[in-house]
């Protein structure tokens, strides 16, 4: 985020011109093909005010071309395609947020921005220590900002006393074993 990169990013958008539909698909190519070998954690805000009728391609997509980024996902107004903006975002190890009234993107905007950059926890993995045949929702696991919880649902066919959940804090490797006897069951 150069001066040079925010005058040219800035210039880009007072350029654009919109109208008709709202084409999704050349954008996340576009977003999500532009990579590079970084130890950043690369972040991509996906922002629309239109709808979404192609959702199977786009999460398909979504899927086979997240690679290490995050995709964060935003909908201004009620035209927004709720379903495809949250299954993009969980796709995308990210977060959906909604705006349903134009005066309040500022506001929601800059707590957005304030939260990315403070990740707190990146590339959460599960390690179950004795369990087999095991799903996990969601999978993978978003990255975790300042103040959020981790909250999964697991499912496994044979009792397991403990899992371990490792990841990357602050810049660290980081491990924790947590037991299960502490987690609500569904039954």
């Amino acid at each position: 985020a150069t001066p040079q990169n925010i005058r040219t990013a800035v210039s880009s958008v007072r350029n654009l011109v919109a109208g008709g539909g709202t084409e999704m698909l050349p954008a996340l190519s576009a977003a999500l093909g532009n990579r590079s070998n970084s130890d950043r954690v690369r972040q991509v805000i996906f922002i629309t005010d239109g709808s979404v009728s192609n959702e199977v391609t786009l999460l398909g997509y979504i899927r086979n071309h997240i690679g290490q980024s995050r995709l964060f996902t935003i909908g201004i107004g009620s035209a927004p395609n709720g379903f495809f903006m949250r299954k993009a975002a969980e796709l995308g190890r990210g977060s959906f947020t909604i705006i349903d009234d134009i005066r309040e993107v500022e506001e929601r905007m800059s707590d957005l921005f304030a939260m990315l950059e403070r990740p707190m926890a990146i590339d959460l993995a599960f390690n179950w220590l004795d369990a087999k045949d095991i799903s996990i929702y969601p999978d993978p696991l978003p990255d975790l900002y300042v103040g959020e919880p981790l909250i999964f649902t697991a499912r496994m066919t044979e009792h397991s006393d403990a899992i371990s959940i490792s990841g990357q804090v602050l810049g660290s490797n980081w491990i924790t074993s947590l037991p299960v006897s502490d987690a609500r069951s569904s039954e």
